[in-house]
């Protein structure tokens, strides 16, 4: 498939492979119309006047995991933290570090600790003690990995910046969960259209859907070698969320922002939901005349579930 050729000029972990010039034009060639789904309201409405997008940082999404990663727990972790519990190991068993780390050489952390427990501690003459000790050490462990990726993952995510489209204008699911329970809008884009130089379709993604965390083994070590990197986790989402067909408008900022609008391109075409107000309605016919927008109206198919749009 065309999106596994643009993950590996974009983001391959081989750096001669990458290609970011030949990345955007297979891009540019494959993007279809998108849609954007909005409750009606002044912001969203200013948005359509004015032909901007609004730009939400990542831990402000419905989804825990967006944007989220994790760290291969053998290299990093092992590198960075175990020598801290070690540490604590040592002090606690009054252990010399340099004979634990020895050891550690040539045994993982567990074989370490059972191996210092039945040999050097107090409890060599109690082995039916250690398992348990080792065990709370082992918990430890966990807890300190888990705080370490958690950190790393939340730096992450406090630098994203996305705003969301979809391949779909007649998701009933994305209706209700984006639009305001069908009374909203959805806006449609030929992002095509856009100058090549501009920032923004630089930063526009074909979403992936993944069964796992996306991995990093170092993940500072990694971005540096290839920045591109950095937006790897922001367009990698569960496989549960494939039904919304995503593509993501991706910027990095790190100047302490919470939000954001960007001009883009000016919408193709407005949508209006099937339980849209009358009062929504004229305020949308009005901005869209006056930029000279087709509108159409989602209509419930009454023989079947499924949504058409109608010409207003």
């Amino acid at each position: 498939m065309w999106k596994g050729r643009y993950k590996e000029l974009m983001f391959s972990d081989d750096l001669t492979k990458i290609d970011t010039d030949e990345g955007l034009k297979l891009k540019l060639f494959k993007i279809p119309s998108l849609y954007k789904y909005r409750a009606i309201n002044c912001w969203s409405l200013e948005n359509l006047k004015r032909d901007t997008a609004y730009f939400s940082k990542a831990t402000d999404f419905n989804d825990p995991y967006d944007s989220a990663l994790t760290i291969d727990k053998s290299t990093i972790f092992e590198k960075k933290n175990k020598v801290a519990l070690l540490k604590v190991f040592c002090e606690k068993f009054n252990v010399n570090l340099s004979e634990v780390e020895l050891v550690f050489e040539s045994l993982d952390y567990k074989g370490t600790l059972q191996f210092f427990l039945y040999h050097y501690s107090p409890y060599k003459d109690s082995p039916e003690l250690v398992p348990g000790i080792v065990d709370e050490f082992m918990k430890e462990d966990g807890e300190l990995y888990n705080d370490y990726v958690s950190s790393i993952s939340k730096l992450h995510q406090g630098k994203v910046f996305a705003s969301c489209f979809s391949e779909s204008e007649l998701s009933m699911l994305m209706w209700s969960h984006y639009a305001n329970n069908h009374s909203g809008m959805c806006i449609e884009y030929d992002f095509n259209e856009m100058d090549m130089s501009d920032e923004a379709i630089w930063g526009l993604h074909p979403v992936d859907y993944i069964e796992e965390l996306l991995e990093f083994k170092d993940y500072a070590e990694e971005v540096s070698e290839n920045p591109m990197l950095i937006i790897q986790p922001a367009i990698s989402k569960s496989i549960e969320w494939s039904y919304e067909k995503e593509w993501r408008m991706i910027f990095i900022s790190e100047q302490g922002v919470e939000s954001f609008n960007y001009k883009i391109s000016k919408p193709k075409s407005v949508i209006l939901g099937a339980r849209v107000s009358e009062e929504d309605k004229s305020e949308v016919l009005e901005i869209a005349k006056q930029k000279n927008i087709p509108v159409k109206q989602i209509q419930l198919d009454r023989s079947k579930y499924g949504l058409t749009t109608v010409e207003l």
